[in-house]
This record gives C-alpha cells, structure tokens and sequence, in this order.
C-alpha cells in the first residue's frame, strides 16, 4: 500500500462514479473532464494499493475492496464537509416539522437523528408521529416541512426502500 494521502478531489470523483454508475456520468457532477476523473481514480486506486472499481463499457461495478473503502469516502468526505461548514460559518440553523410514522420512527429514524443531532445541533426537529394516511395530507398543505410514509400512489415520492410484508399469527391461529 501507498504512503499518499487520499485527496478530497479523489474522493469525489469516487463517490460520484458509484453514484452515477459510470465515469462518465460522474463528470457532471465533479465538474470535471472524463479524462480527469479518470485520472483521479486511477490516483486513488494507486494510493489505495488495490484496484476500487471494474469499468465497463457502459457501467463501473465496485470491487470487493471498493466496496470497503466506499464507507470510508463517504465518511471522509462528510466529514470535510461538516469542517467546511463549521469554519466557514455555514452552519445549518432553523427548525424542521417531520412527520413519521410509530413504526418507522423506533427502527428508521433513531440512527439518523443520533447522528444528525451532534452534527447539526441548530437544527431543531419536532416530530409528529402518526399514520401514513394523516401525514400525507399534512405535507400536502405545508403544515409538516419532511415526512417519511408508506406510499399511497407509485408515483407520488422518492422510493427510499422496500420493505416485505409478512403475515403474523400466534402458532394456534
């Protein structure tokens, strides 16, 4: 393994090839020629001592090693992000209406708001637990700012996950 550091302009164009799918949809986002992002992630490729990504003709697929070290990035990265703004007085400050519903918020949103609270403490959550059917009418007449529901229409949303329905008895049922 190399003895180079990681550059934060490598990362990005990492994350940003796994997130789009391809180097050369990564370009767009990290304002870079495709022959440069090329070049970065051969960069941290050779500073990471192992091969991150198998590129195809149309689409990159991470690497076993890849897939480690993209935990790693992302947690990099969020953290130059969260140094930037703390240094350059961006620090994120207001109050957000969230609505979930019970069963979500035990599973789903505890992680999230134990990590979000220390990082941006300005920000104030009120939580409103309630049903999918409430909250979906709330969001509609702006009295929450975010909810997180069961879809009730396909189209409606951004599909976060699937999730399987089982059936749940007592054994004598």
């Amino acid at each position: 393994m190399s003895n180079q550091d990681f550059q934060i302009d490598w990362l990005k164009s990492f994350v940003a090839i796994v997130d789009t799918g391809s180097l050369s949809n990564a370009t767009m986002s990290v304002h870079r020629s495709q022959s440069a992002v090329s070049m970065q992630l051969k960069k941290l490729e050779n500073a990471a001592g192992c091969k991150l990504l198998v590129r195809g003709s149309r689409h990159s697929e991470l690497t076993s090693e890849g897939q480690k070290f993209l935990g790693y990035a992302r947690r990099i990265l969020d953290l130059h992000s969260e140094a930037q703004a703390a240094f350059h007085g961006e620090e994120l400050v207001g109050q957000v209406k969230l609505g979930v519903p019970d069963d979500y918020a035990a599973k789903y949103l505890t992680p999230v708001l134990k990590n979000f609270a220390p990082r941006f403490g300005g920000v104030e959550i009120e939580l409103y637990c309630e049903q999918s059917t409430s909250l979906i009418p709330r969001i509609e007449s702006n009295d929450l700012d975010l909810v997180l529901v069961s879809r009730d229409n396909a189209n409606r949303g951004t599909l976060l996950f699937h999730e399987p329905m089982v059936w749940v008895g007592a054994s004598q049922f």
